[in-house]
C-alpha cells in the first residue's frame, strides 16, 4: 500500500482511511494466501460455532471491568448438544450456524443472576430472541411473553 511504502504506521492509515486495522493489515500483507486461509476457517460452521463460544466463554465483570475468563468448553460436547439440525431453545426456529449474525450462545441462567459459562447453562438461540430476553431467566422471559400475548387479546393453551 502506498501509505505503508511512505512510512505511515497502520494506526495513521486507519485514521486516514477511517477504516478497521485488520482491513489495512490484510491488505499490506504480502501473504495474501494464508489471510485467505484464515478467512475461510473462520467461516466454515465449526469456525463460527468456535468463534460464539470463545465469547460465551470471555465475560466482563460489571463492577470492576477487569475481563473474567471461563475455560473454553470442548467443542465435541457443544455441538452433540446442539445437535445437527440446530433449532433455537427460546422459538423453535432452525439455526444455520454459519450465519454467525442471525444467532447467539445465551447462558440460560444470566451471568448476572449467578449463572456460568457451563455446558449445562448453554442455549443456543437466534440474535432477536437473545436480545429479548436480555437478562431475564428462560422462566422470566416466558412470563413476560405470556402477559404481553394476553395484553394484546389472545388466548394461550399449552401444547
Amino acid at each position: 500500500m502506498e501509505l505503508r511504502r511512505k512510512g505511515k504506521t497502520y494506526n495513521e492509515i486507519t485514521k486516514i482511511l477511517n477504516c478497521a486495522k485488520s482491513t489495512v493489515s490484510y491488505n499490506c500483507s504480502s501473504d495474501k494466501k494464508k489471510n485467505k486461509k484464515r478467512s475461510v476457517r473462520h467461516s466454515t460452521k465449526q469456525g463460527a460455532l468456535y468463534k460464539k463460544l470463545q465469547g460465551f466463554c470471555y465475560n466482563y465483570g460489571k463492577k470492576d471491568s477487569k475481563r473474567k475468563h471461563y475455560p473454553l468448553l470442548n467443542m465435541g460436547e457443544v455441538t452433540k448438544l446442539i445437535g445437527k439440525k440446530p433449532i433455537c431453545y427460546l422459538t423453535g426456529e432452525h439455526i444455520d450456524l454459519k450465519d454467525m449474525k442471525n444467532y447467539s450462545l445465551d447462558h440460560i441462567v444470566p451471568m448476572s443472576k449467578g449463572g456460568k459459562s457451563t455446558l449445562d447453562n448453554l442455549g443456543l438461540t437466534t440474535k432477536q430472541a437473545n436480545q429479548a430476553k436480555s437478562d431475564l431467566s428462560k422462566e422470566e422471559f416466558l412470563a413476560l411473553c405470556l402477559r404481553v400475548v394476553k395484553h394484546n387479546g389472545y388466548k394461550v393453551r399449552k401444547a
